[in-house]
């Protein structure tokens, strides 16, 4: 056995292979295990193709690790092996074999499960802030409402404007501008400010008003609004109907033959109180309540209305004559309504009294049609993931 480590080794030195073959001399008892670096002196487990010889100007190649020595340095001799902290969850373990027989699989969600899920407005939490005609409220950012007769347009944050088309038709250009600037918690204030304006070649019609309005949530449900304006009419000439429209025919010429040009000025003050009770996200109860308490106003050329049956010309009598505080019972309104607010459509129907005849209806019935913002976006994108979990539910059945 010497004999044959002492041959293997001068064989490897001079650079022979090794014999392919065990001498005949080799018996059958296990052979001691080779000291290391003698199996690669044989050829056992060495690559088929001899590497090429380094000459003494051979570099390392940059990207071996074991030429550079750049990975081949021993870690720290005080290095400690890392434990969990506090905030790390601690490695999942196997269950025990024992408690593998106890596990339960998950139930399936079933069709009706899936149903009940469903994002309905009826089931939905309320709107702190849904209503914004008769509060402090706004449109969000970038929500649209188209009624009757107005278009209402969140051009900012709790910043929102509008205008009454058909008006605007008739030759009456108009808008309106909102503005939320304080909110503090359940409390906000806005200004609100209006303009209508009519002119003609011999005629001219102009009303401004400016008012604030303040609204508080007195629980998730339910809130109080409490507003005030001051506001200005002035009316001067003859009045060109068929300017107006051509179906009506009566013109300037024509009553000029009857009446003399006509000047009205009225200035005027209005409180409103109104509260909202929300029910759920579709559902809610509106009551509104408003009046003149303060009037002053000039005539000229103007014939005494005040046995006219109609109340209308009465209350502009009323508003053009009066010089200080007004009784609420000759310029009064209010109304309960019901609200219904869907996906896009909302409607308002209900029951008033006011001491114009039908003054009422204005505020009491509503039909418009809303898109945009926040909020229907996060209900758009709640009822989509609804659908795509229902999908998924029909395919797995």
């Amino acid at each position: 056995m010497t004999l044959l480590l002492l041959l293997g080794v001068a064989l490897a030195q001079e650079g022979a292979p090794p014999p392919e073959t065990a001498d005949e001399t080799t018996t059958e008892e296990e052979a001691p295990p080779l000291p290391e670096g003698t199996a690669q002196a044989w050829g056992y487990g060495a690559p088929a193709e001899e590497p090429e010889p380094a000459g003494p100007s051979a570099e390392p190649a940059a990207d071996d690790p074991d030429e550079d020595g750049a990975d081949s340095e021993p870690p720290p001799q005080d290095a400690q092996p890392t434990e969990p902290t506090e905030d790390e969850a601690p490695p999942a373990e196997a269950l025990p074999t024992d408690a593998r027989s106890e596990a339960q699989a998950m139930p399936e969600v079933t069709n009706q499960q899936v149903d009940w899920l469903r994002p309905r407005l009826g089931d939905l939490p309320p709107r702190d802030r849904g209503h914004t005609d008769f509060t402090a409220y706004t449109l969000e950012w970038g929500e649209v409402s188209v009624g009757l007769p107005n278009l209402q347009v969140g051009v900012l944050p709790r910043t929102q404007i509008g205008t009454s088309l058909p008006l605007n038709l008739l030759g009456l250009y108009n808008g309106n501008v909102k503005v939320n600037p304080i909110r503090v918690g359940p409390w906000d204030l806005s200004a609100v400010g209006h303009h209508y304006q009519l002119i003609q070649s011999d005629f001219s019609m102009r009303f401004s008003s400016l008012g604030v309005i303040t609204s508080i949530m007195a629980t998730k449900r339910w809130s109080i609004h409490l507003g005030g304006g001051y506001w200005r009419a002035a009316l001067e000439g003859i009045p060109d109907l068929a300017e107006i429209h051509p179906r009506l025919l009566v013109n300037a010429e024509t009553l000029s033959e009857v009446i003399d040009p006509i000047t009205l000025r009225s200035q005027a003050v209005s409180v409103q109180l109104a509260t909202d009770i929300r029910f759920n996200r579709r559902d809610s109860l509106i009551l509104q309540a408003g009046g003149v308490i303060w009037a002053q106003g000039v005539r000229e050329n103007v014939p005494d209305l005040s046995q006219v049956g109609l109340e209308q010309i009465a209350m502009v009598q009323l508003l053009t004559t009066a010089d200080g505080w007004v009784d609420p019972r000759q310029a009064y309104v209010m109304s309960l309504a019901y609200q219904l607010d869907f996906r896009r459509l909302s409607f308002r129907a209900g029951v008033g009294l006011s001491s114009v005849p039908l003054a009422w209806t204005l505020r009491t019935f509503e039909v418009s049609y809303r898109f945009g913002g926040k909020t229907r976006i996060e209900e758009r994108r709640q009822r989509q993931t609804w659908r795509e979990q229902r999908r998924e539910q029909g395919q797995n059945e």
